[in-house]
């Protein structure tokens, strides 16, 4: 039976993880990195998931993000971790959770004449190999047939397989030494790194789309456009003039604006069709926990 189906894998887990945890916190050092670090990372994140949005809405990323605060742009790096992060320990520990159970019922009669119970034993002794291929073909089976999918599947495969490797050593040791210290940080890179490609391959494939905006002014003109930021300062607005190709990002001073009405753009960004579309000749594609079907999106990020 392999580490991670022994009935007490999560318990050793769990305890391992608190350790490590209490250890880093107990240490005023060590907390301050890893506030630190977590700060950067999320910011680092921000700032690419919005240079992802303005680059799809064709404006210049380069020149909008340092008009942003950099507030704003740590927020939108926190909102999109918090659902890419929940949705891969959510998985790590379905799949860790249901590959032991099914691992002990294989390995509970080693003389069964049931092929499949052999097969299955066997295949469940590589460890982390069968569902980390399972998630893999799950995948696989809804992401959008493109370059960006086939990177989400790999990477996350791998980082899955990574992942239970790492907790399968800790237990093997575990039982034989029992001062093994349980490898947090790693996992916890391992989660930051999927995160990131999840988060960077929904918004290329599922872009937050503008809202629309009517901006009134304050002498009763006013003009259509699509809401990009605000601040206590400035407008930020994105405008089609009339027989241009591309949109204009207009910077209205916040005294000269009245009122600014925004309406939610019911528009998706095309994007290609999953393997399981294909299948059966329906328009829906994820790159998880979010997916499109037809002309709507649907999931998580989506309706916060």
């Amino acid at each position: 039976m392999p580490p991670l189906a022994d009935p007490g894998a999560a318990g050793k887990v769990g305890a391992g993880a608190r350790e490590r945890f209490g250890e880093t916190v107990d240490n005023a050092g060590k907390a301050i990195v890893a506030i630190a670090g977590a700060g950067v990372f999320f910011f680092g994140v921000g700032y690419f998931v919005e240079w992802q949005k303005f680059k799809r809405g064709g404006l210049p990323p380069d020149e909008i993000l340092p008009l942003i605060s950099q507030a704003r742009i740590a927020a939108a790096g926190v909102r999109e971790l918090a659902v890419s992060i929940f949705f891969g320990v959510l998985v790590i520990a379905v799949l860790g959770w249901g590959g032991a159970r099914i691992a002990r019922w294989a390995a509970r009669r080693p003389d069964s004449h049931s092929r499949f119970r052999r097969l299955l034993a066997g295949g469940l002794g590589h460890e982390a190999v069968v569902p980390s291929l399972s998630f893999g073909g799950l995948i696989l089976l809804f992401v959008p047939l493109d370059w960006a999918g086939v990177i989400v599947t790999v990477v996350l495969t791998l980082l899955l397989y990574y992942s239970l490797r790492l907790i399968a050593a800790y237990l093997g040791q575990v039982a034989e030494d029992g001062g093994t210290p349980f490898p947090l940080w790693r996992l916890v890179i391992a989660a930051g790194l999927a995160a990131v490609v999840l988060s960077g391959a929904r918004q290329r494939e599922f872009p937050e789309v503008r809202p629309h905006a009517l901006v009134i002014l304050d002498d009763g003109r006013e003009f259509p456009g699509s809401y990009v930021t605000s601040d206590s300062s400035s407008v930020l607005i994105r405008f089609r003039k009339e027989g241009r190709e591309h949109p204009q990002l207009l910077i209205l001073k916040r005294e000269d604006v009245e009122q600014v009405l925004l309406e939610k753009d019911p528009y998706v960004f095309p994007t290609e069709e999953s393997l399981f579309g294909r299948i059966f000749n329906v328009e829906f594609a994820c790159i998880l926990p979010e997916c499109r079907a037809g002309d709507s999106e649907v999931g998580v990020s989506s309706l916060l």
